[in-house]
C-alpha cells in the first residue's frame, strides 16, 4: 500500500511537470503591439519584431494606421517583448506575460543632429560620425578637389545629419585613409529639437584596433564585390520635393563614377545594370537653376536596398541659414585656444550656455542671414570676466565650416576712465550748484 502511495504521488509530480509549462503558456496565441509617438499619435509603418524569452523572434511586422501590429504565434516561453525599429534607432519593450497579449510602446521624442566634420590632411575616405559608441552615421563630402585632374580627391569637409532621442548624448568622428587613423575630440551634446556640432579630425596613429567595433565593421567591411545591381529611385531636394531634369551621377565608395542618367519630371531615376565593385554608392546631382549650376553629393546608400530609392539632397536648393560658431576662451594660444565656460549673447536675443565638460566649449547658433553683435562673459565667483563685443557677417550655407569660428577672448572689465571722469565732473558740478542754491535759500 506504501508502495502504492508513492507510485501515485510520483505520478502525479510527473504529470504536474508536463503539464504546468503547457499551462503558463498557450500553444498558440495572438499578441497584438500598439507603438505611439512621443505626443500619442499612432506610429504608422514602424517594424516591431517580437521575441520570447528565449530571445527567439516569433514574428516580424509593421504597424498599421492605428499603429497597431498582430501576431498569431507559439510563444515557446513565459513571456515576450516587442522590439521597435523606426531606421533610425531601436526600442525593446520590458518583458510581458504571454497573458497579457497587449504590448504598448511609447517612442521617446526626438531631435536633429547635424553638423559638419573637418578633415585634417585626410585624403580620402569616408568619416564617420559615432553616437554613444554604438552607431555609426555616414557623412557627405561638402567641399571635394581633384589633384592635378587625376583620379585622387582630397577631401575638405563632410556634413552629416540624423536623428536621435533628445537628451545627453556622446559624438564624434572617426576615419580612416592611407594608412591613418582619424579621431576629432569627443562632444557631449543635448539633443533638444535640433543640435548642430562641428567635429575636427585629427590624426589618431595607425593602430585600427583604437576604432570603435562599430566605426570599424563600417569602414573595412564595405568593398565586398558586386556583380550587377540595378539602382532606381527618386531625387529629392532638401526641401522634400522633387528635384526634376538634373544630372545624376552614381558613384562607388571611392567616388569613381559609375553610371550617368537624367531624372525626368517627378524626380525619378534609374540605372540599368551595373557591374559595382563595392556595396554600397552614393549619387552627385548636377543642377542647373535660373543660370546656376549647383552640385550636391548624397550620402551612401547599399546596393542590397537600392530600388525605389529616397536620395535626398542636403545642399539644394540654396539655403536660407547661416551659422555662429566658436568658443570662450581666457586668451593666451591663439592657434589653440583653451575653451572654457560661459554665456554667449547675440544680438538678436539668442543667448547660450557652454561648457568644456558639455560640448567642448562651442557655441553654435543658427540664425537667418544678416550682421550680427556678439560677446560672451564668465563668471568665477565674485569674478565677472568679459569679452569685446564682436560684430560677425552671416552668410547663407549649407554647412557650418563655412563660416570662420568666433574666438571671445574674456577677461576682467577695465575701468573707463574718460566716462569716470566725465561723471565726476558733473558730479561735482551739481553738488556745487546743490550748495549755492541752499545759500540763497537760507
Amino acid at each position: 500500500m506504501r508502495s502504492m502511495r508513492l507510485c501515485l504521488i510520483f505520478i502525479l509530480l510527473l504529470w504536474a511537470a508536463v503539464a504546468m509549462p503547457a499551462m503558463g503558456y498557450p500553444a498558440s496565441t495572438a499578441i497584438k503591439v500598439t507603438v505611439l509617438n512621443s505626443d500619442g499619435s499612432p506610429a504608422c509603418g514602424v517594424h516591431v519584431t517580437l521575441q520570447n524569452g528565449n530571445y527567439a523572434v516569433l514574428g516580424n511586422g509593421t504597424t498599421d494606421a492605428t499603429g497597431a501590429c498582430a501576431f498569431t504565434v507559439s510563444p515557446g516561453s513565459s513571456v515576450v517583448r516587442a522590439i521597435v525599429s523606426d531606421g533610425e534607432y531601436s526600442l525593446t519593450s520590458v518583458w510581458h506575460d504571454t497573458n497579457d497579449t497587449a504590448i504598448l510602446v511609447r517612442l521617446p521624442a526626438v531631435g536633429v543632429v547635424s553638423g559638419s566634420i573637418k578633415l585634417d590632411g585626410m585624403g580620402r575616405g569616408n568619416p564617420l560620425v559615432v553616437l554613444d559608441d554604438a552607431r555609426a552615421f555616414d557623412s557627405t563630402p561638402y567641399e571635394v578637389s581633384q589633384q592635378n585632374g587625376s583620379s585622387l580627391y582630397t577631401f575638405t569637409v563632410n556634413r552629416f545629419s540624423f536623428t536621435t532621442s533628445k537628451g545627453w548624448h556622446s559624438i564624434y568622428a572617426v576615419g580612416y585613409s592611407d594608412g591613418m587613423v582619424y579621431m576629432s575630440d569627443r562632444l557631449d551634446i543635448n539633443v533638444t529639437e535640433k543640435e548642430d556640432v562641428v567635429l575636427e579630425l585629427k590624426p589618431a596613429g595607425e593602430n585600427t584596433s583604437i576604432l570603435p567595433a562599430v566605426a570599424y565593421e563600417r569602414l573595412f567591411h564595405t568593398t565586398a564585390f558586386i556583380t550587377w545591381a540595378n539602382v532606381s529611385g527618386t531625387l529629392m531636394g532638401a526641401d522634400g520635393r522633387p528635384v526634376a531634369n538634373a544630372s545624376l551621377t552614381i558613384q562607388d565608395y571611392f567616388m569613381k563614377d559609375q553610371g550617368v542618367t537624367r531624372t525626368d519630371a517627378n524626380g525619378a531615376f534609374a540605372f540599368g545594370p551595373l557591374n559595382l565593385s563595392t556595396d554600397v554608392v552614393r549619387f552627385r546631382a548636377n543642377i542647373v537653376d535660373n543660370g546656376t549650376e549647383y552640385v550636391s553629393y548624397s550620402r551612401l546608400y547599399p546596393v542590397e536596398n537600392s530600388t525605389s530609392l529616397k536620395v535626398n539632397l542636403t545642399d539644394y536648393p540654396r539655403p536660407t541659414v547661416g551659422y555662429i560658431y566658436g568658443i570662450i576662451t581666457p586668451g593666451g594660444n591663439s592657434s589653440s585656444p583653451t575653451p572654457m565656460s560661459g554665456t554667449v549673447y547675440l544680438s538678436n536675443g539668442m543667448v547660450q550656455e557652454v561648457s568644456p565638460d558639455k560640448n567642448n566649449g562651442q557655441f553654435f547658433f543658427t540664425v537667418a542671414p544678416g550682421t550680427y553683435e556678439i560677446y560672451a562673459e564668465h563668471v568665477e565667483g565674485a569674478q565677472r570676466l568679459v569679452s569685446d563685443r564682436i560684430s560677425v557677417e552671416v552668410e547663407p550655407a549649407w554647412s557650418p565650416m563655412a563660416a570662420s569660428p568666433t574666438i571671445l577672448v574674456v577677461a576682467p572689465q577695465k575701468i573707463q576712465y574718460l566716462p569716470l571722469l566725465a561723471a565726476l565732473i558733473i558730479g561735482a558740478f551739481c553738488i556745487a550748484w546743490m550748495w549755492q542754491a541752499t545759500r540763497r535759500w537760507l
